[in-house]
């Protein structure tokens, strides 16, 4: 009878062993598991930090009126100081750190500490004024936000009454339609009316649109134009460019209700839709509604697409996402994922070239992400609202033991202890 439910519990404990095992494989790779997250804290005393960059060796973090370098033997110091700054984002090329330092693009050359000031003038005065900015193949990408939620300028600009003749500028010429509104004008002044078959004069650089700047001949041109607000830029192993884009959102004289953030693939010469589409769709749609409830009209009389292309990815809400990477070497999953942060739900997803969308990692309630680079292998986070730069490390994948191996040491074990329990039991009946 002992010998019968001796061999029962040992089929149970094996049974057991390897449904946990398989339940540990089967579950999604990398930084879902908090036993398979490995981070360190590079440094603390963040909170004021505006964006960061790396030189692959060397870590640049952007202030307000500094630049901090923590070296990779661990050095840190202030490498570049503005007297009265306004530093937005920064990249790095060349031995060379690239600033938008209020309305503009500056150099700062790291062997010389001279300062060079490469453009003047970029209209980043509204609500989406950081620029962010990516470089890509020698050339720096500066996206330029939308002054405006939906192009006008309405009492939930606060910035007005400091730049009270300011409004978003068209970065190509464009005619306002003859369904204008009584109450605003679009793409002109506060309390400015626009008038039917208004021509609106491009001008360059203008808002809801993306430049490239090239450093060796100093020439910069437009890149796309009607998108709204890119929060963040990073491009895949083959070339191709993707950004998180703010919606359109409930709030202003067009506001407008049923929007949210996305993920895009930039491509050049394209319109995005910006102020009458947003996703693909035009704002007349069933899918959205002004604020009051009614239908939403266009503002432009003729769209440079009636087709504007779709978002790689579409989240659930808007105001959401606000930092993405892409992992072009495959280090945290499949080759060129999309790795973005989730604000209102604190977790950082991704999203691969077959578009399944997997959590990779839960944050604290109060967590705040406003950046997100690879970094040699790893991936590093910028927190704000405590202030840190995380590195998060890929676990090894020759750490993963399969079923079969772990459950082989398993019946290794139990037949063992089974031995060892007979050899006594035999004594003891001796």
């Amino acid at each position: 009878m002992k010998k019968i439910l001796f061999i029962t519990l040992t089929i149970v404990l094996l049974s057991f062993s390897y449904f946990v095992v398989e339940l540990y494989n089967k579950s999604p790779n990398i930084l879902t598991e908090p036993d398979e997250v490995k981070y360190d804290i590079l440094t603390a005393g963040l909170k004021e930090a505006k964006d960061f960059t790396t030189d692959n060796r060397n870590i640049y973090i952007a202030y307000k009126d500094k630049v901090q370098v923590i070296e990779s033997n661990g050095k840190s110091y202030t490498l570049y100081k503005e007297n009265n700054g306004d530093i937005r984002s920064l990249q790095y090329y060349n031995n060379k750190l690239y600033i938008i330092n209020g309305s503009t693009l500056m150099s700062f050359d790291r062997s010389t500490e001279k300062k060079e000031v490469l453009m003047e003038d970029i209209p980043n005065f509204g609500d989406y004024g950081d620029c962010k900015l990516m470089l890509k193949e020698d050339k720096i990408y500066i996206a330029i936000g939308s002054a405006t939620n939906s192009g006008v300028v309405g009492q939930d600009n606060k910035w007005k009454s400091k730049y009270p003749f300011n409004c978003d500028i068209s970065p190509k010429d464009i005619t306002i339609g003859d369904n204008i509104n009584k109450n605003y004008g679009a793409f002109v002044p506060f309390n400015t009316r626009n008038t039917p078959g208004q021509k609106i004069s491009g001008h360059f650089p203008g808002n809801a649109s993306v430049i490239v700047y090239n450093p060796k001949n100093k020439e910069s041109f437009l890149y796309c134009w009607g998108v709204r607000n890119v929060k963040a830029m990073d491009f895949d192993s083959i070339g191709n460019i993707y950004a998180v884009v703010g919606g359109l959102e409930p709030r202003g004289d067009r506001g407008v209700k049923g929007d949210v953030d996305y993920i895009y693939e930039l491509k050049s010469d394209t319109w995005y839709g910006w102020p009458d589409y947003s996703g693909g769709d035009p704002v007349n749609s069933p899918r959205f509604k002004s604020i009051s409830g009614d239908k939403l009209s266009f503002i432009l009389e003729k769209h440079p697409s009636n087709n504007p292309p779709a978002p790689y990815y579409q989240h659930k809400s808007v105001n959401s996402l606000t930092a993405m990477t892409v992992d072009r070497e495959g280090n945290f999953g499949k080759k060129d994922s999309i790795f973005f942060y989730d604000n209102s739900n604190k977790k950082l997803l991704s999203i691969d070239n077959k578009g399944i969308v997997e959590e990779k990692l839960n944050l604290g309630k109060d967590s705040e992400i406003i950046d997100l680079e690879m970094y040699n292998g790893s991936m590093l986070l910028l927190e704000k609202s405590q202030g840190l730069l995380i590195k998060l490390a890929a676990s090894n994948e020759a750490m993963k033991v399969s079923s079969k191996v772990i459950l082989t040491y398993v019946i290794f074990f139990i037949l063992l202890l089974t031995t060892i329990i007979i050899l006594k039991w035999k004594n003891h009946r001796s």
